[in-house]
């Protein structure tokens, strides 16, 4: 090696593929899409008003997400970003880099160009305040959330979460580092406790709602729980843990948002859900849930569930200037259920569309674009599809 070489950057360690939390990210971003087409359902079919308090739950796919892309990251990198040297960081973030901001870039892009063609066309958008140049370029450089109170939704609205993401990328390290000092046992176990109180205490008790403190808690417990299944978890019946976890969060979060109180208490159990599912073997009745989340369609979408949440506003932007629920809702049971069908086929349709163009392209060409030119494959495609948002 010439003495002004870069030092090569060692990869993430090898290590096996956990298949049913790629289909547990699209069941998330389904939940997301849900909550934003709430209004929708309830302005076509007024008599479903319950419906929409029961879907206001899915705006904790965020949460999910975010435990989800702290355990995925602390799964794979941990053992890499406890001590990084500068060149570990700096391919650490790269590589998150890559994996979120093609897309993040596209539609706010897509996004600008389609509020100043309806502008010119003398059809301004709604909600002229969420598209002001300030906000564009707090966007593009993805600080908008950075903050402790709620940032409000801007722009591509859901990329709030991407924004807050990527602090959480930045700050991997210290996560990493406090896997490390809390390695095992009692300790360990303590410090999961205390980040689970601030958790609850954030969300339930301060009255935080920005990127941070959404993200900071919910992050920092994906990879702490990284660290206990890195470690060796008992030998327990997975299956039906992962099974029960996921059926008493959705239910106790729909009844909760139902009664309008809050439902944030379940997000500590998304931890369970994620952990239960990463040791869970989809066997016998138990693992109906891990065959299903871990099947061929559900992997397509939990790969293309980026792309789903990041575009899937922009067709409800689009959709709002164009096809008036109000007059919608006067038509015939079949008409409206056709638009609901129609709003969910345009969305799945771009989400796709999205995943191949722009993704998997940005993509292949950061990996050919790499450090020192050399193209290749992921040595672990899940690396890449950890960014829950």
């Amino acid at each position: 090696m010439r003495q002004n070489d870069p030092m090569p950057v060692n990869p993430p360690q090898r290590r096996p593929e956990l298949v049913a939390l790629t289909g547990l990210r699209f069941a998330a971003a389904l939940g997301v899409v849900a909550f934003h087409l709430r209004g929708h359902l309830t302005a076509l079919f007024p008599g479903l008003s319950g419906l929409d308090l029961a879907l206001s739950a899915g705006s904790l796919g965020v949460e999910l997400f975010f435990v989800l892309s702290g355990f995925i990251l602390g799964y794979h990198y941990l053992d890499q970003l406890a001590r990084p040297g500068r060149g570990t960081y700096r391919h650490f973030l790269r590589k998150r880099f890559a994996r979120i901001y093609p897309m993040h870039l596209a539609s706010l892009l897509l996004l600008a160009l389609f509020v100043v063609v309806m502008a010119r066309i003398g059809r301004p958008v709604s909600n002229p305040e969420a598209y002001t140049m300030p906000s564009f370029w707090a966007n593009l450089a993805l600080v908008q959330c950075w903050t402790l109170d709620d940032c409000g939704l801007s722009w591509n609205g859901p990329a709030w979460s991407l924004s807050a993401e990527w602090l959480a990328y930045l700050a991997f390290p210290l996560a990493a580092w406090t896997a490390r000092f809390a390695r095992r046992g009692v300790l360990l176990w303590s410090v999961i406790a205390l980040v689970v109180v601030g958790q609850l205490w954030t969300t339930e008790g301060s009255g935080l709602h920005g990127g941070i403190p959404r993200v900071a808690t919910t992050f920092l417990l994906g990879v702490l729980l990284a660290r206990v299944h890195l470690d060796g978890v008992p030998r327990l019946r997975w299956d039906a843990i992962a099974a029960w976890s996921v059926a008493v969060s959705i239910g106790v979060s729909v009844a909760l948002a139902q009664s309008g109180r809050s439902f944030t208490v379940v997000i500590p159990l998304f931890g369970v859900v994620v952990l239960a599912l990463a040791n869970a073997e989809g066997h016998g009745l138990a693992g109906g849930l891990t065959r299903t989340l871990s099947g061929a369609r559900m992997r397509f979408w939990g790969d293309a569930s980026y792309a789903l949440y990041m575009t899937h506003a922009l067709v409800l932007a689009a959709g709002a200037e164009f096809v008036r629920l109000e007059i919608a809702a006067q038509g015939s049971l079949a008409s409206r259920l056709g638009v609901i069908g129609g709003y969910l086929f345009a969305i799945l349709l771009v989400a796709a569309v999205a995943y191949q163009e722009v993704e998997r392209r940005s993509r292949r060409w950061f990996r050919s674009s790499g450090p020192g030119g050399t193209p290749g494959r992921e040595r672990d495609q899940q690396i890449a599809q950890s960014t829950p948002t």
